[in-house]
């Protein structure tokens, strides 16, 4: 498939009609989104795997906590909203802690 840059060429070229066009353009952003979401993923190098969101893992510190993969908006200790990576206690969801570096080396068990 061609990337984003060389469709939106391709596309202003060969349609002549402006509203044809931005329905194009429209449809093609919509697509890239989706793309996007659907390729939400973050690797871990030990395991040669890609954790996406819904993804159960263990971390060697928390030996019997399963934490669920997340993305999005969060907050955490008393801190504002952010987005981004996060883990959810999956016994007490309204338990959640930051995805940081140190947790993808600290990763001993990953269940997709």
């Amino acid at each position: 498939m061609k990337n984003t840059a060389e469709l939106f060429f391709v596309l202003t070229l060969n349609i002549v009609d402006r509203d044809i066009c931005q329905m194009w353009v429209t449809l093609l952003l919509l697509h890239v989104r989706r793309t996007a979401m659907n390729e939400l993923r973050i690797d871990v190098p030990q395991f040669n795997i890609s954790l996406v969101p819904g993804c159960k893992i263990r971390l060697g510190r928390f030996e019997t906590t399963v934490w669920v993969v997340a993305h999005g908006w969060y907050s955490w200790g008393g801190n504002r909203p952010q987005c981004g990576w996060f883990l959810i206690d999956e016994q007490h969801p309204s338990t959640v802690k930051p995805l940081q570096l140190p947790d993808l080396d600290d990763i001993y068990l990953v269940e997709t």
